[in-house]
């Protein structure tokens, strides 16, 4: 089996500046594309369909998207990728279950992946979440505290589970923005990939 070019998951609390360092890895990287959970919810709560008005309702109500839709988005960027583009995933593996999921589905392509946590305090993440609220009106940051205990008590085991499989790079995500892409940069060179 030929050997695939790493995919990355970029986790971190809300806020943590996830998106924005998937557009610097896009820019910087060669044949880098990011996959958003963010931005495929948000544009299925733009339809006025079944899925749609579900989702712009959990979505109004601060909670994570369904672990199902997650993980079929993420699937279904699998299996469409081709295996030399450097895949980065932002907002998936945020429950257990859909971390579990991903791991199982990166052994079947025989695909390695690494995690880039960006860690920052609570504090930031509120500080950064009303901001962005004032700034860009998120329909998703109008419930900052919700989504914080989301984290807590979803993404953080999920996390941990990553960790334990070996594929954690936890990342200062309060340093400046081009100080966090920096440090990104230098783990991707780690693993081959320019």
């Amino acid at each position: 089996m030929t050997t695939q070019t790493p995919a990355y998951i970029l986790m971190g609390r809300p806020g943590a500046g996830k998106g924005t360092q998937a557009r610097y890895i896009e820019e910087q990287v060669p044949r880098a594309h990011t996959v958003s959970s963010g931005a495929l919810f948000r544009a299925l709560a733009e339809e006025d369909s079944v899925i749609g008005r579900r989702i712009k309702e959990d979505t109004e109500k601060g909670l994570l998207a369904p672990d199902w839709l997650a993980e079929y988005f993420f699937e279904k960027s699998m299996i469409e990728a081709p295996e030399d583009v450097v895949l980065i995933f932002d907002g998936f593996g945020r429950k257990l279950s859909e971390a579990q999921v991903i791991d199982r589905v990166f052994a079947w392509f025989g695909r390695p992946y690494w995690v880039l946590n960006l860690e920052v305090s609570e504090k930031v993440s509120t500080e950064r979440i009303l901001y962005r609220k004032g700034v860009e009106s998120r329909a998703d940051d109008s419930h900052a505290q919700q989504r914080l205990q989301e984290y807590e008590e979803h993404t953080v085991p999920a996390l941990e589970f990553f960790e334990t499989q070996g594929v954690v790079h936890t990342i200062n995500g309060e340093l400046e923005v081009t100080e966090v892409t920096q440090h990104i940069m230098d783990i991707l060179k780690q693993h081959g990939t320019h």
